[in-house]
């Protein structure tokens, strides 16, 4: 069980602005669906801890922040079968994020 956390980030030497984005979401409810994938009290205690690295930008970051977690949540093997959720949330929200921005471009 986490009795605390902390997170630290900082702007670097090279930016002029920290592009980094952090999430930290506790205790982590079972998504709303007409048949819940587990009994409420099968449902595990989970903390999902992120950092997300602007590499130039924030804006994959702050995508990944709003998104990454939701999408890994919301596979069908998640909680059963974390590392297959986390594979299958992470190709979802590449997918995503590739079409957003490459509509975005489009449209300029």
């Amino acid at each position: 069980m986490v009795k605390s956390f902390a997170a630290n980030t900082h702007t670097g030497l090279v930016r002029k602005a920290n592009e980094d984005r952090i999430a930290i979401i506790l205790n982590v409810i079972q998504p709303m669906m007409k048949e819940p994938k587990l009994p409420e009290d099968q449902w595990p205690k989970i903390q999902i801890f992120a950092v997300y690295d602007g590499h130039g930008g924030n804006q994959c970051a702050e995508y990944l922040k709003e998104n990454l977690h939701n999408n890994i949540i919301l596979q069908p093997e998640f909680p059963q079968n974390v590392q297959r959720a986390i594979f299958n949330g992470c190709l979802q929200t590449d997918q995503a994020y590739i079409t957003k921005v490459y509509a975005e471009y489009q449209a300029t």
